[in-house]
């Protein structure tokens, strides 16, 4: 699926976020928007519409938040998503961002053309307020996920990190997944926290709450390492066995909820090979490689 960042850099200030370790990182505090974005993918797509290789859907972003509360960058998402679905191009999204009114608008349009995911670590307001600082808020995130469940867009919560002995417990996690039942989302992916070099840094330097970092960061002492699936980027997962319990905790939660549950399994390739539909494509783009599937089926016939 072909992707498009807004930015380089991110004003939610994400402690976790694994952009922090890529070259291109411009530092925290620093957002560099593109500004002709929207004129780039207007004239890619004629591009291709010349050769028929116009993409099927377009994800935002993989190195930052279309939905950052900037108006430059949201003047820009919005140009560039409205372009995409005009030419019935799909729009897939990860945000933990506040989306405005003129998006809603926007995606009630094309409503088969637009898939998404809302990042909900935690209801702990307060846990989320140090980790992710300038994210929109557990309860705005909850109230968008509402909506777009009633104006009919694939819409899932997605929980990526977990924090071990922060986010997991029975309780909270019984809460959030009762706050994510009654929005209407009916899946969920999740992964727990997978540490980086410059993640760990952050985590570090950022968390002034001594017993909070120690609590995070105490179960990576062994310093054991996996690449992520597909990749050679390193990183430290948390003990196999304290994943394989906590998502066999979530699982059974989820079920009591009827939330399908989905683990990423970019990030432990160890324990499954299940996929978090980060980049799940839209209704429409589902069911256009579906009668690409019967088309190469029927010349078989033939």
């Amino acid at each position: 699926m072909p992707t498009v960042n807004i930015t380089a850099g991110c004003v939610h200030g994400c402690l976790y976020c694994y952009t922090k370790g890529y070259l291109q990182y411009p530092g925290d505090g620093v957002v560099r928007v593109y500004s002709n974005t929207a004129e780039q993918v207007a004239q890619e797509l004629k591009r291709k519409r010349q050769r028929r290789k116009e993409p099927v859907a377009v994800y935002f972003c993989p190195s930052s938040d279309a939905f950052q509360p900037i108006p430059e960058v949201l003047d820009q998402s919005f140009e560039t998503m409205q372009t995409l679905l005009e030419n019935n191009v799909g729009v897939q999204f990860v945000t933990k961002g506040v989306i405005p009114e003129r998006f809603f608008e926007l995606f009630a349009k094309y409503p088969r053309l637009v898939s998404g995911q809302i990042g909900i670590c935690s209801l702990d307001q307060a846990v989320a307020s140090i980790i992710e600082p300038a994210a929109a808020s557990i309860a705005m995130r909850l109230k968008q996920l509402t909506r777009f469940v009633k104006i009919g867009i694939e819409i899932s919560a997605r929980a990526d990190p977990l924090i071990h002995g922060v986010t997991d417990t029975e309780t909270l996690l019984h809460s959030f997944l009762d706050a994510i039942c009654k929005t209407g989302a009916t899946n969920l992916s999740v992964s727990y926290l997978f540490l980086r070099p410059a993640i760990r840094s952050s985590l570090t330097r950022n968390i002034s709450d001594a017993s909070l970092r120690q609590t995070i960061l105490a179960p990576y002492s062994n310093r054991d390492s996996l690449n992520l699936r597909g990749g050679d980027q390193l990183g430290q997962p948390l003990p196999a066995d304290i994943r394989r319990a906590g998502f066999d905790r979530i699982r059974r939660l989820a079920d009591e909820f009827g939330i399908s549950l989905h683990i990423c399994g970019c990030k432990n390739a160890d324990l499954t090979d299940q996929r978090c539909n980060l980049t799940q494509l839209t209704v429409a783009g589902r069911e256009h490689l579906q009668r690409q599937r019967d088309d190469v089926a029927q010349e078989s016939l033939w």
